[in-house]
Parts: structure tokens; C-alpha cells; sequence
């Protein structure tokens, strides 16, 4: 079984994290795929938590509004001192088959370096 393409995003990609607890922060993508994203956060998610996320990618096209579950989160002796972020790893959930199919056309597509080289 193949793993899901994962890409890091050219440029910082904000995503809206809605916490159990209603309160809404704006983080941004490490990583993601069709099926979830890594996240730098400013305050750790347990393992297990559901958390909601909206995003926008660069095509234009509506948000992208999921549930998704936390699968993993940085642990503290793991993060690095002057780190002001903790790495956190969501799976999508109930995502639309079509954000989804967006989702891997966008990790698919090739990306412009800053420099002009085209990265795969």
C-alpha cells in the first residue's frame, strides 16, 4: 500500500482550527494531502482531539471546511527550545469528495521555486 502524496505548500497557507472549546486560531500548513495536514500551532491539541479546519487554497475555489482528528502532536521534550510552535498532524474527516480531489490536485500539481525551478 502506497502512502497519500504529501507536499509543503510554496508559500505559508493559513488554515482556521475551531478547538473543542469553540475558539478559533489561525495556524499554518507544514504539509498536507487529500487526507489531513501537519500544522505548526501555537498551543498543543491532544492526541484525539476533533477539531474543525477551514482553508483556502490558491485555485480560487470555496473553502474547504472539515472535521478532522488529531493523529499525532509534538511532544514537549521534542520541540526545540526557542520554538514558539508545537507540530501537530490532523486527519481529515467527512471531507466532500470534491475538496477532496482539490486537495490532490493541488499536492499534485508542480510548484514555481522562488528561484524559477519547477519542483515536482
Amino acid at each position: 500500500m502506497s502512502a497519500e502524496p504529501r507536499r509543503s505548500p510554496p508559500v505559508p497557507l493559513p488554515v482556521t482550527v475551531t478547538r473543542p472549546d469553540g475558539t478559533e486560531t489561525t495556524e499554518y500548513v507544514l504539509n498536507l494531502s487529500a487526507g489531513g495536514l501537519c500544522l505548526h500551532v501555537r498551543r498543543p491539541l491532544a492526541t484525539g482531539t476533533r477539531v474543525g479546519i477551514a482553508l483556502e487554497l490558491p485555485d480560487g475555489g470555496a473553502r474547504i471546511r472539515a472535521p478532522a482528528w488529531v493523529v499525532w502532536c509534538m511532544r514537549e521534550e521534542e520541540r526545540a527550545a526557542e520554538s514558539r510552535f508545537w507540530e501537530v498532524g490532523l486527519r481529515l474527516e467527512d471531507l466532500v469528495e470534491a475538496d477532496r480531489e482539490r486537495l490532490g490536485g493541488y499536492v499534485r500539481q508542480p510548484f514555481e521555486d522562488p528561484r524559477g525551478d519547477a519542483s515536482a
